[in-house]
């Protein structure tokens, strides 16, 4: 700052050149020119030039500054009582800021460091302040410093209380200073005072939209319910609650009611019809999704992800085939130098049989990580927002394509061999782990780069260490990313604070570290209501307890074979087995059930579902009570009451069917289980606990399969119980031939057939998968039709009753289609019947195949080829196509009768 001995010289200069006298009576000049000047003076000079000041309507920079000096002058030597008495804090913050002086803003700011209350003249001055350094703020350790301030501010008991009593322009510029600063704990404070505080409808979406990314819906739901009624239309804010609701676990029918009424017309409607769009498109409801999506287009040009899935829906139309975008790869633009090997890695497909073994291509993309980590650029040549770009990219590709069967490693107990496909999943693996390992190896550059003087947003930082988390968890390293992110939350305190707290929940729930998992929600919100429990598989689970389980039924693995026509037309024959099955039940006392498919007991926690079932999405399912969960363990919100339940009941170990309301997965995997237990004796005496919210076709084949309503005890996925008897039947992974077999007579029985004396097998059946949204299969009604000139009847099993779908399938000699749960019903088919799936050439799995096996069938595949232009989607779920002429060759053979299986 300018002496201030010159000060009253500079004053009057600019009076002069102004054409305005000096402020303050004439004497007051002489009196300032004394050494050294008084108080009084000094205080009057100040107010003299505040008058100024505020009588222009544009003051010139200059007369901004003076009045900077003279505020400061006239506190030399004042006590901060007497500074605020002076009544000249209000402008001097002001000055400060319009002059962009932050640093001395800043310290200003700290001078003062309690909160206004509103009665304060200072208040609505501080507040926009505050707020100005937050955004203005260029390096960490200042916004560190505002951060500080700010919790300082919100952490009293009665913030609810004073908030609401704030000026309105107050609390929009505290709800900006708090995104700035990533303090979520303030953000939550906007949805809890009363009454609500005043902050406009865009500030609102964004504040929820920062505390769902970081929290979750459960945790989320009820701010964004309140959000709803304060601003019904916003389209942003109706899309918060709509997320809050899904990751709830609520489904689209569900949510449908939420969707409407929204405001079309406002800039955020496109983002709220993309989501809608991307929700109905995978769950299966094609009609909503294209409605949505057309609704989307008329406002402007498709978002790449809601592009891609209007191509898959075009696929089976008549339209020409749609031209797909390549994934947009430019956020990786200034990092093309250092990830150029790793871009030679992935030109190399991952098949069976190529030159580059899985060891090569570990090796190549150790080699690539090492170019990587000597040539990527650092900070501040790449900023935190082409960092963030990067990063998300470097996911992207991580998932994408043959990439995401990384994901199958040590979920299924057999070698993805090439009769399974002609893309090894081993290979594949080894190329997603490169990828992820730049994308780590990014992340930690970037995070340990973070120095005093760096501009990155702690928004950006978040995502950076989000970013850093998954890749971490998909490496396996659950526990170094729990140490890093404790780490860097420390580093930055109180910077981002919920976010990086939950983060080091998740990280500690991954690893299963419950003890740090509690810790870290200890300063989350439901720390009192909530509790983190170890997550195990069956043999553990028991272990933990000291229960000892009773073998009920045991099956070896029955080894067989099929055939496979390739895309060349070439029929050769392949060999697999199926797994080994059991099924065993153990006596538990204390058994809680909660959430409709959780098991969970004091000393062994929650049961885990075997790998299988885990990739098909992530465990403990979505619940309103499920607050975060991890590989190791979750944490859940305790129950407000158990029901204590005294009666006997039988209880089925890893019940997921509310959850995947699954043809295969009810049959093979349910039905049988329990309707075997029955036939051994274990519902004497007890019923079977069982979700009230099973899908009506579900009760029905209880029924069918002799279960009567009065033998199930029925309770809400809103209910937790405490079962002092319970019978636990072990779950249930692969298909066993002793329980299908007998459920097969049951309903043969049920649906009037003889198992003794079977109908002719003389029907070929056409399985359609017309409305079908995943494995899109482009000539689907072509070879439709051509099935049905060859005889086959083309039928929706879907569309009919249990029992007729029994009795259809066993008078079938032949059953054709594209894969899916129709196929299911192989399990009625006599033996001999032939079964033909199309499918691609590039993944398979033996799903329906050890049906076959068990039914001594005979079964072949049809492969087509994924289509060209979607390799950047999952390579299980892309469209393919088939050649009609080999599919015809095919139907045909499955409706000679008497062909032996080659």
């Amino acid at each position: 700052m300018p002496d201030t001995l010159d000060l009253p010289a500079r004053v009057a200069a600019l009076a002069a050149h102004t054409g305005r006298p000096f402020p303050g009576v004439d004497e007051l000049r002489a009196k300032l020119q004394n050494t050294p000047a008084l108080p009084t003076p000094r205080r009057r000079l100040a107010k003299g030039l505040v008058a100024w000041w505020r009588e222009s309507e544009s003051p010139p920079p200059e007369l901004t500054l003076l009045v900077a000096e003279a505020i400061a002058w006239a506190w030399q030597d004042q006590t901060d009582a007497e500074c605020l008495d002076s009544g000249l804090l209000p402008v001097y913050l002001r000055v400060l800021r319009q002059s962009q002086q932050h640093t001395l803003l800043l310290s200003t700011l700290e001078r003062w460091p309690r909160r206004p209350e509103p009665e304060d003249a200072w208040l609505p001055a501080a507040v926009a302040g505050l707020a100005h350094c937050a955004r203005a703020s260029t390096d960490l350790g200042s916004l560190r410093r505002v951060g500080r301030l700010l919790a300082a501010w919100m952490s009293t008991s009665d913030t609810t209380n004073w908030l609401p009593r704030w000026p309105a322009a107050s609390q929009q510029a505290l709800a900006s200073a708090l995104l700035s600063t990533g303090l979520l704990s303030g953000m939550a404070l906007f949805f809890s005072a009363e009454p609500a505080p005043e902050i406009d409808a865009d500030l609102t979406a964004r504040l929820l939209q920062t505390l769902a990314q970081h929290l979750g819906g459960a945790t989320v739901r009820p701010w964004a319910q309140r959000a709803v009624d304060l601003h019904p239309t916003h389209p942003s804010v109706r899309m918060a609650l709509l997320q809050a609701w899904a990751h709830c676990g609520a489904s689209l029918t569900e949510m449908a009611p939420l969707a409407q009424g929204v405001d079309m017309s406002h800039p955020s409607a496109a983002t709220f019809l993309s989501g809608m769009a991307t929700w109905a498109f995978e769950s299966g409801q094609a009609a909503v999704a294209r409605d949505t999506l057309q609704a989307l287009e008329r406002l402007g040009p498709l978002p790449p992800a809601n592009a891609n899935q209007w191509q898959h829906l075009s696929v089976k139309q008549a339209a020409p085939t749609p031209t797909v975008d390549p994934p947009d790869l430019s956020a990786l633009a200034p990092l093309a130098a250092a990830l150029a090997p790793l871009g030679d890695l992935l030109k190399t497909a991952p098949l069976h049989g190529s030159a580059c073994s899985a060891t090569d291509l570990r090796l190549q993309g150790l080699a690539a990580l090492a170019h990587f980590e000597r040539h990527a650029p650092t900070r501040p040549a790449l900023s935190a927002a082409q960092v963030v770009g990067a990063a998300s990219t470097l996911w992207t590709v991580a998932n994408a394509g043959a990439l995401e069967l990384h994901h199958w490693q040590g979920v299924f107990p057999f070698d993805f061999g090439p009769d399974m496909g002609c893309i090894d999943p081993v290979r594949a693996s080894e190329q997603c782990q490169a990828v992820l390992a730049h994308l780590l190896s990014l992340c930690r550059q970037a995070l340990q780069g973070l120095e005093q003087g760096d501009g990155a947003q702690v928004q950006e930082i978040l995502r950076l260490a989000r970013w850093q988390c998954e890749a971490q968890w998909a490496l396996g390293q659950a526990r170094q990313a729990l140490q890093d992110i404790t780490q860097l939350q420390a580093q930055l305190a109180p910077l981002g604070d919920w976010g990086f707290g939950a983060l080091r929940e998740r990280c500690a729930l991954e690893a299963g570290d419950t003890l740090a998992a509690q810790d870290a929600r200890q300063h989350l919100p439901l720390a009192v209501q909530s509790r983190a429990l170890p997550a195990r598989e069956w043999a553990d689970w028991l272990a933990a307890q000291g229960a000892r389980e009773q073998r009920l039924c045991a099956d070896p693995a029955l080894p067989s074979s099929w055939s496979i026509a390739s895309p060349d037309g070439r029929v050769r024959a392949a060999h697999f087995a199926t797994l080994p099955a059991q099924l065993s039940s153990v006596q538990l006392q204390g058994l809680q059930v909660r959430h409709g498919h959780l098991l969970l007991t004091a000393d062994g926690g929650l049961l885990l579902p075997h790998a299988w079932h885990r990739q098909m999405g992530a465990f403990p399912f979505p619940h309103p009570d499920l607050l975060s969960r991890g590989l190791g363990a979750a944490t859940l919100r305790e129950p407000p009451s158990m029901q204590r339940v005294s009666e006997p009941l039988l209880v089925l170990a890893n019940l997921d069917a509310t959850f995947h309301r699954n043809y295969y997965h009810w049959m093979v995997l349910t039905l049988a289980r329990l309707h075997w237990a029955a036939s051994q004796g274990l519902l004497h005496g007890r019923r079977v606990l069982l979700p009230a919210e099973l899908s009506g076709w579900m009760v029905q084949s209880l029924k069918d399969a002799g279960t009567p309503p009065e033998a199930m005890r029925l309770y809400r996925q809103d209910e937790a119980l405490v079962l002092d008897d319970a019978l636990v039947l072990s779950p249930q992974e692969w298909a066993s031939a002793t329980q299908i077999d007998a459920l097969r007579h049951t309903l043969w029985r049920a649906a009037g057939l003889n198992p003794a004396d079977p109908p002719p097998p003389q029907r070929l059946l056409y399985l359609t998968r017309r409305g079908e949204l995943r494995r899109p299969f482009a000539q689907e009604q072509a070879v439709a039709d051509i099935a049905a000139s060859l005889g086959f009847e083309c039928v929706a099993p879907e569309t009919l009753s249990l029992l007729e779908q029994v009795r259809l399938f066993a008078q079938a000699r032949g059953i054709a289609g594209p894969p899916g749960a129709a196929f299911t019903n192989l399990m009625w088919a006599q033996a001999g019947t032939k079964v033909l799936t199309l499918f691609k050439e590039e993944i398979n799995g033996p799903t329906f195949l050890d049906l076959s096996f068990i039914r001594s069938q005979q079964h072949r595949w049809l492969q087509g080829r994924s289509r060209p232009g979607f390799e950047h989607t999952s390579v299980v779920t892309s469209p393919y196509d088939i050649d009609l002429g080999l599919a015809e060759r095919e139907l045909r053979w499955v409706a000679a009768a008497g062909d032996p299986a080659p």
